[in-house]
Order: C-alpha cells, then sequence, then structure tokens
C-alpha cells in the first residue's frame, strides 16, 4: 500500500531553523577565530550576510517552485488549493 507523504511537522521545522540558526553562529565565530589568529580586526559584513541570506532564501524558493507538479499550478503562477 502506498501513503502519501506527510507535512513536516512543527517540530522538524523548529529544528531547521534553529539548524540555519546555529550554522551562521558557528561560521562567525571560526571566522572570527581564524582572524583573532592572524591578529586581523574582527568585523562583519552585515550587508554581505543578509544579501547571500537572501540568495539562499531565493533559491529554495525557485527550487520549491520548480519541484511541484505541473497539475497544482496554473498559468497565474495560483496553486490548485487557492
Amino acid at each position: 500500500m502506498i501513503s502519501a507523504p506527510q507535512s513536516p511537522s512543527p517540530m522538524s521545522v523548529r529544528h531547521d531553523r534553529t539548524g540555519a540558526a546555529s550554522g551562521r553562529g558557528g561560521g562567525l565565530t571560526l571566522g572570527a577565530v581564524l582572524l583573532r589568529m592572524t591578529d586581523t580586526a574582527v568585523t562583519v559584513d552585515w550587508a554581505s550576510v543578509l544579501a547571500m541570506t537572501g540568495i539562499g532564501a531565493g533559491v529554495v524558493l525557485v527550487v520549491t517552485l520548480l519541484s511541484l507538479p505541473p497539475c497544482c499550478v496554473d498559468t497565474a503562477g495560483r496553486t490548485a488549493t487557492e
């Protein structure tokens, strides 16, 4: 018997957000440690951080839209449930 895929639980969505936040925090921390090892001033270019976050979110959105089956999206881009 084939069962329909289940939607992610709120718990797994929360863990996804936590993982992304810890990844960003870990990357910034590792960068700061490496810069301090070379006696370089530690600064964060927040514009670049936000730009890369936006690009990542855009890629996720595009891949999600491209992975929808054609039967569920009309020419206006609305899903069948709207």
